[in-house]
């Protein structure tokens, strides 16, 4: 039993393999994923295949599948790329293995491979993100995390998060090469220069540097994590300017700035 799990490009017919557009053709039917309906239509699989949402219905949508297989019936599975799967999506999956299905992939050419290309940095080593978080404590708290990965970053970031997004990652990472890349094209430059945008984008942003200065806000977002840890103004002194290559008498006056402003 095999369900075919195929990737369908951002932009239209003309960017779908002909393995995948085969697939979809024949297919019985077809699992669609959070925001496949509207690329199906943009490759233009028929409108009377029978379309099944597992993240909408759940288990019920996922046995139909599954009896389909079964019955040997062609079943494709209809997902734009790794950064729009949902739980629903990944629940979903689990189901359809441990019903004993085989899952095997279609590539597609997925988008945020070749914007990592045409990004024009190092592709050797990278590291894929998925969708960037939306809420900006938890965004931030990622990016922090993320501050000395030397791999290229790549994000997928919805529009209405973009300019959020692109501030805080210039104030977290520092002044670093970056690209938007987006169903419209490709803008190449600096974190601080990025423009806003309309429509959700894929964000490459160049890995630390060995010499990857850090600006004053990420020194003090460092200065205010270890405070809220416990840690000294002269334990934070030490390391955050060790790692940060700032003078140390300047990350003390700032650990003795904000301890006095949080009341410490």
């Amino acid at each position: 039993m095999i369900l075919y799990l195929v990737d369908l490009p951002l932009g239209g017919e003309d960017e779908l393999t002909l393995r995948a557009r085969r697939l979809l053709d024949e297919a019985a039917l077809i699992l669609v994923g959070h925001q496949a309906r509207d690329r199906l239509e943009r490759v233009g699989v028929a409108r009377d295949v029978p379309l099944l949402s597992p993240d909408d219905a759940g288990p019920a949508q996922v046995a139909a599948a599954v009896r389909a297989v079964a019955a040997g019936r062609h079943v494709a599975w209809a997902l734009p790329d790794l950064a729009q799967w949902t739980e629903g999506d990944r629940a979903a999956l689990r189901a359809v293995l441990a019903a004993g299905v085989e899952v095997l992939p279609v590539p597609g050419g997925a988008f945020w491979v070749g914007c990592l290309a045409a990004s024009g940095l190092p592709g050797d080593r990278f590291t894929f993100l998925g969708r960037m978080p939306v809420p900006s404590e938890a965004r931030r708290a990622q990016l922090r995390r993320l501050a000395e990965e030397r791999h290229t970053l790549v994000w997928w970031v919805p529009a209405e998060a973009l300019p959020a997004a692109v501030r805080d990652a210039g104030d977290l990472l520092g002044d670093r090469g970056a690209a938007l890349c987006g169903a419209d094209g490709i803008w190449r430059g600096k974190l601080q220069d990025a423009p806003s945008g309309t429509a959700d984008v894929y964000l490459v942003v160049e890995g630390a540097g060995e010499e990857q200065a850090w600006t004053e806000e990420r020194v003090r977002e460092h200065v205010r994590q270890r405070l809220a840890e416990g840690a000294s103004t002269r334990d934070i002194a030490r390391t955050v300017a060790d790692a940060a290559g700032w003078p140390r008498r300047r990350v003390y006056d700032i650990a003795l700035e904000t301890g006095a402003e949080h009341g410490g």
